[in-house]
């Protein structure tokens, strides 16, 4: 749904207005003159009887008098506003009165008219108010919208980048496979051997051991991939940074080779802990470095990825991640649009756009920073900044909302 629907379809929504005047008089004229101007006001006489009404029913508008017996109009609209915050308040008010329309503001009224009311004003009052509750919630689904969008593209790209590494995966399970396979057909020529009396035990301990290693090298590939693959889980808990550059570049580390670059790493020691959810940083992570050993596939060429404590002029104390590369650099025109989604200097059909907008998405909603710079023909330096934890403060893990 566009902008222009979900407008006209708010817009059409019912204008549900509830009149509160303890004068029945009064309050019996407003309502038919407002019916002649297209309204269908319910009544109240009392604050006490408004809130009932609401419970039951409730309107996107009241029309409130301050002076009510009993409760009186401002008590009751701090009652509604906390009952139902998204309902919108015109307090009615008389000459000498005008504090009490003031306070009103200050507690959630959306305006006040002082007796005698002019009928137009108040009409036009109440559409104003109507209005504002179509455009808040107008901004409440549009926020929704661009959340699952967000999240859409997010698994979007996930699943692109493990397209990427399963591209590779197949291959290098295929070298470990291979190994272990030429070895049983060696153990089968010893145990044949054994059957004549010639045996080396030497030999058949060496086998075995090699195919415990390939193995257990597979083992490590499938798990690998296995865990980029699960879906993603936002469920935050504590975290090694440190931990999780070097699972990444574990994971990345056969397709660099493929393509003659080299991972290197400068992890600062004793790093402290973040809490966040490890399939979101994995991601920032495998996005950053992949982009680099795309843009260096053709030459080969050098990752460093760094990690550091430092101080910030926004964030105050963070940790910094840099992800810096010998590539061939983004140009001045590119760089301050590579975080824009499905911006790509990529060929078609070698990328999504997606990557780079992710991980600002992502790092932005932790409360960080991401930045680029760039010299054409010196290569690129992505740097990231998250909010440190406040020293002698333990993280804790949000609960596993299932």
């Amino acid at each position: 749904m566009d902008d222009s629907m979900l407008h006209d379809e708010l817009a059409e929504a019912p204008l549900d207005l509830l009149l509160v005047d303890d004068e029945a008089g009064f309050r019996d004229s407003v309502a038919q003159r407002l019916q002649l101007r297209g309204f269908a006001p319910r009544t109240a006489g009392s604050g006490e009887e408004c809130l009932e009404v609401m419970t039951s029913q409730p309107a996107t508008v009241v029309v409130l008098d301050v002076r009510l017996p009993g409760m009186d109009g401002l008590e009751t609209l701090r009652r509604l506003k906390g009952a139902h915050p998204d309902v919108e308040v015109v307090l009615i008010t008389g000459h000498a009165t005008t504090a009490d329309g003031v306070q009103g503001m200050k507690d959630g009224a959306f305006d006040y008219l002082i007796k005698p009311v002019e009928i137009d004003q108040l009409a036009q009052k109440i559409r104003q108010a109507h209005d504002t509750v179509v455009r808040r919630e107008e901004r409440r689904r549009e926020a929704v919208f661009r959340s699952q969008m967000a999240q859409r593209m997010a698994e979007t790209e996930r699943l692109a980048s493990l397209g990427t590494l399963a591209a590779g995966v197949a291959h290098e399970i295929n070298n470990p496979v291979a190994i272990m396979i030429q070895e049983a057909e060696w153990l089968m020529d010893l145990l044949q051997d054994s059957v004549e009396g010639r045996i080396d035990p030497q030999e058949l301990s060496r086998s075995l051991e090699l195919i415990r290693t390939q193995g257990q090298r597979c083992r490590e590939i499938t798990h690998n991939l296995l865990h980029f693959a699960r879906k993603a889980e936002t469920r935050q808990q504590p975290l090694s940074l440190n931990g999780m550059v070097l699972e990444i570049r574990e994971i990345m580390e056969r397709q660099a080779v493929k393509h003659h670059v080299v991972i290197d790493t400068r992890l600062a020691p004793d790093l402290p802990e973040i809490v966040a959810s490890p399939s979101e940083i994995q991601q920032v992570l495998l996005n950053l470095i992949n982009n680099a050993i795309s843009a260096m596939e053709d030459k080969g060429g050098r990752i460093r990825i760094t990690t550091a404590v430092e101080d910030h002029a926004e964030i105050g104390k963070a940790l910094l991640l840099q992800v810096a590369d010998t590539g061939p650099g983004i140009g001045e025109a590119d760089i301050s649009r590579i975080f824009d989604p499905f911006f790509t200097t990529k060929p078609v059909g070698k990328g999504t756009g997606l990557g780079l907008s992710i991980c600002y998405g992502i790092v932005t909603r932790m409360g960080g920073d991401i930045a680029v710079e760039s010299t054409p023909g010196q290569g690129a330096v992505f740097s990231i900044r998250l909010p440190a934890p406040t020293p002698g403060a333990q993280p804790q893990a949000r609960p596993d909302p299932s």
